[in-house]
């Protein structure tokens, strides 16, 4: 300790030292270590090993910013562990720039762990100072420095530290290489064998101006190119890097990745196989009707029981729905992300696909929501969080709803459509067509303007499972206990109108505005139902098909409508947690307007 303290000095207001203490006395909890840097850098990892068993994922108050905190032991004492979303300054306008300087300035952690890219530290500097100015005790860790040492980048820490005026330490998260060292130095700064004021009486440090980023590159940073083997393996990741964003290669690879992570595995694997085996034979065969047959025989007050058990009930619908058919696809997608994110592919799917989705006023990062979307609409809402924007999100949040079907539901779709080939694609291009119309026309009419991000590549990487499990286990509780109360009281409101009666006025209401689309008042019930789920809806225009109701034009107007349709019940539930109501209902009115706008004309075309 007293080492430490003779290396790094007490940092003066004015000064660069290293910050035990200041002037002004500084009040912030001793136990909160805070993992700030880059994205991309292997904080999460770090997390991981640092931490214990007990890891939470919530939104930061007030916002959407995903923070993750952990328990670790430093010393034998425990600590929380914090770690934030990347980002590239302190001094940004982004959600997750202005929860970090938030964090930093009212919850004053007792150390901060910088973590930055071996290989790409002069690019990172420049916020390494941002955050020093804070006076708050800081460890630089220098990450990758393996990946760094094949690339040809040496480092004399010594000359580092000395120059940064703060403790550097080299770490390769994913060998545990350098992590004991961190636990030491992390307990010499939170557990200092003296105390904040003791170490600061009678020290007199005169301030030393920050040496100039040049000047520490260059004495403690070299680049030698690499020869032999380590050349073989850059030039190797440097090729796959290549190939992965060229458009001829890139393309028909994403296509290929997304459509078997997220529409055949995620949609059909688990929005169809898992979901009907724990709705249907779990929830359906087993659970309803035991909670049934309690609320009959313990719950004497109707209206109490139907609330609990009836058709659209607690456990019939509100925990049916959050926990038999959102769980599942919600875990299996957290987990294929989760694989994504480690091994570094992320960011070159989003820079491949920056500039088409640039004419929907989204840039590349918008890929993940949307592709998403066809597998489960409701999980794709929650991953509108990684756009930069809320502009950015609320365009995405209402392409989603718009014109992006679940797996289950556009099968189904297809199924009614596919005996007239010709109507198949009339559906197909009209869907396609006004979600292409409505992206670039919302792009040019809602305020604000768009987001230029820049792209950190980090390097191809064998992603950790161990790391990958627990960051998804930790989001899975998130969900259980953010989304599923959502669930549950929509569950009540809908059992509150069944109760009422007040489906059938509904109906009445509905019935003119339906026969104006071609479509007979039996199609008025099921879309009604089928905003619990689109596939219900898309079900029973199936039914309504080959029971002879609907003719091939009505079926065509009716299959375009519910693609078009509200978004289902669930989805809803996350877009108001996620947006707001004021914004949940805009989203609908639009919806309503241009659904309404063409399936009118489409019925007009079709009948002319």
């Amino acid at each position: 300790m007293k080492k430490l303290e003779k290396k790094y000095p007490l940092r003066q207001k004015n000064g660069t030292g290293f910050p035990f203490g200041n002037k002004k006395k500084v009040s912030f909890s001793p136990k909160k270590v805070l993992l700030l840097g880059f994205p991309n850098v292997g904080k999460s990892l770090l997390f991981h090993h640092l931490t214990g068993a007990y890891v939470t994922v919530s939104n930061y108050p007030g916002t959407t910013v995903e923070v993750t905190r952990g328990k670790g032991k430093i010393g034998g004492r425990e600590v929380e562990i914090v770690d934030t979303p990347g980002i590239y300054t302190l001094k940004g306008k982004s959600p997750e720039e202005k929860v970090t300087l938030k964090f930093l300035e009212e919850e004053k952690p007792a150390l901060i762990l910088f973590v930055a890219e071996a290989a790409a530290l002069p690019r990172m500097l420049h916020m390494l100072f941002e955050v020093r100015d804070y006076h708050l005790p800081l460890v630089l860790v220098l990450n990758m420095i393996d990946e760094a040492q094949k690339k040809g980048f040496t480092f004399d820490e010594a000359a580092l530290e000395k120059e940064l005026q703060i403790p550097v330490v080299a770490a390769v998260s994913t060998r545990k290489i350098g992590i004991d060292k961190l636990k030491n130095v992390m307990k010499s700064l939170l557990y200092p064998s003296l105390s904040l004021k003791t170490l600061g009486q009678g020290q007199k440090v005169a301030p030393s101006p920050a040496a100039p980023r040049a000047n520490i590159l260059k004495r403690s940073f070299q680049y030698n190119p690499p020869q032999g083997a380590f050349s073989s393996d850059i030039s190797r990741g440097n090729r796959l890097h290549l190939l992965l964003i060229n458009p001829w290669f890139g393309y028909p690879a994403a296509f290929l990745l997304l459509f078997f992570c997220f529409y055949l595995f995620l949609g059909v694997f688990g929005a169809g196989t898992i979901v009907r085996l724990l709705e249907e034979k779990i929830f359906m065969e087993i659970i309803t009707p035991y909670s049934c047959f309690l609320a009959q025989k313990y719950i004497r007050v109707f209206y109490l029981r139907e609330l609990i058990s009836g058709e659209y009930g607690l456990v019939t619908m509100g925990l049916r729905y959050s926990l038999a058919i959102v769980l599942p696809i919600v875990s299996i997608f957290f987990l294929f992300f989760g694989l994504l994110e480690d091994c570094g592919y992320l960011p070159r799917l989003s820079y491949l696909l920056h500039r088409p989705l640039g004419y929907l006023g989204l840039d590349g990062r918008g890929a993940a929501p949307l592709v998403m979307g066809f597998g489960c609409g409701t999980m794709a809402v929650l991953v509108t969080r990684l756009l930069e924007t809320p502009r950015e999100r609320f365009l995405a949040t209402f392409l989603l709803s718009l014109g992006i079907p679940c797996s289950a539901q556009m099968g189904l779709l297809i199924a009614i459509l596919a005996p007239y080939p010709a109507l198949l694609l009339i559906w197909g291009f009209t869907c396609g067509l006004l979600f292409t119309a409505a992206g670039v026309v919302l792009d040019r009419l809602y305020p604000g303007k768009r987001s230029y991000s820049c792209l950190e590549f980090p390097p191809l990487r064998l992603p950790q499972i161990s790391a990958i499990l627990r960051k998804t286990s930790a989001r899975i509780l998130w969900y259980l206990k953010e989304i599923v109360p959502f669930f549950l009281l929509i569950s009540l409101v809908f059992q509150f109108l069944i109760i009422k009666d007040l489906v059938a006025p509904l109906e009445g209401f509905l019935s003119p505005l339906f026969l104006n689309l071609g479509l007979p008042r039996e199609a008025i019930r099921v879309f009604i139902f089928g905003f619990l789920r689109r596939d219900y809806a898309a079900a029973g225009l199936y039914d309504l098909m080959h029971q002879g109701i609907l003719t091939p034009a009505s079926a065509l107007v009716g299959s375009t409508v519910l693609t078009l349709f509200f978004p289902c019940i669930a989805q809803l539930t996350v877009i108001v947690k996620e947006r707001g109501i004021k914004e949940s209902l805009l989203i609908l009115l639009f919806i309503a307007l241009v659904t309404y706008t063409v399936g009118f004309i489409l019925h007009i075309l079709l009948s002319i």
